[in-house]
């Protein structure tokens, strides 16, 4: 399952999408095997179509490659923001679906 962590205690996954298992409550991604209550986090129906570490390029940029670092839940657009790495270096532009290949 997907959806936002909203747990304040775990900084480095707060307010970020990840992939976890509702019954264990246990974080599969982007860091694993760490436990939030269920409640904390919410949940989203429809999966991300890019998922952490995968090579994608801007479609207005396809000679830059990179790879998703963090992806995050755009509350007003109820969509996924992806932020990519290129080069070793993090891109502070955020993507949208329909901005990536």
């Amino acid at each position: 399952m997907w959806g936002v962590c909203l747990d304040i205690s775990v900084p480095e996954l707060f307010q970020r999408v990840v992939e976890y298992d509702f019954e264990k409550s246990v974080i599969l991604r982007p860091l694993s095997d760490i436990k939030v209550s269920s409640d904390k986090i919410r949940f989203i129906e429809n999966a991300p179509n890019f998922v952490y570490g995968e090579i994608v390029s801007p479609v207005n940029h396809t000679n830059i490659t990179g790879k998703i670092h963090t992806i995050i839940w755009h509350f007003k657009r109820g969509e996924y923001c992806y932020y990519i790495e290129a080069d070793g270096k993090k891109k502070s532009k955020r993507y949208y679906r329909g901005d990536l290949i």
